[in-house]
């Protein structure tokens, strides 16, 4: 009876040395690795990348960032003209720092070259300076610079003007039409409408 308890427990542990032999064994075999981003070379990630910025999903996601930015930026340039509205409509500037400022801050500005010639011409120079104030009724949002030509030469040949007067319109500090020539009231708020975004 003892035999063949020991022949038993022989056998057990026989089969335990076994296992553990093929559980060594195996721990020394060469691991396959799974391919994936992280085994993957820079090209293939390169490559990736392209596709996914491709897609139809980034596209519309870098389109919707856009107009969310767009949209920032709509609202502050809102703002800074608000506050320089308060200030008036009409300014008197001395140095083209003067003008970056109004026009990276302002919705529509419009530059008027005169000089004191001007006004003994037609009533639409006149209108030109002295009709501001009824265009700044009818369109609230403009914003007026006038520059005396022979007061101030360095902005005249900044901005290419040689005779007056002269007209320069910015639409959110772009100019979007330049012209030469008097213009009534009238035909100033056409011009305006014709070539800036005014709601």
């Amino acid at each position: 009876m003892k035999i063949r308890e020991h022949k038993a427990t022989y056998r057990r542990y026989k089969l335990i040395l076994i296992g553990l032999f093929v559980f060594l064994a195996g721990c020394g075999e060469e691991i396959v690795p799974v391919k994936n981003h992280a085994t993957k070379s820079i090209d293939d990630l390169r490559i990736d990348l392209e596709a996914s910025h491709n897609s139809p999903y980034f596209t519309d996601m870098k389109e919707r960032e856009l107009e969310r930015l767009q949209a920032l930026w709509e609202e502050e340039i809102a703002k800074r003209h608000k506050a320089i509205n308060e200030q008036g409509n009409i300014f008197n500037v001395k140095t083209t720092e003067d003008i970056e400022v109004l026009a990276n801050n302002t919705k529509y500005m419009a530059i008027i070259f005169y000089d004191n010639y001007c006004f003994a011409q037609t009533q639409d120079s006149y209108n030109m300076i002295y009709g501001q104030e009824d265009l700044v009724e009818r369109i609230p949002d403009m914003i007026f610079v006038d520059i005396h030509i022979n007061e101030f030469p360095g902005l005249a040949e900044y901005f290419g003007v040689t005779d007056v007067p002269y007209t320069i319109l910015f639409n959110k500090a772009e100019i979007v039409h330049s012209t030469q020539g008097y213009y009534t009231t009238d035909e100033l708020e056409e011009m305006m409408y014709t070539y800036m975004d005014i709601e």
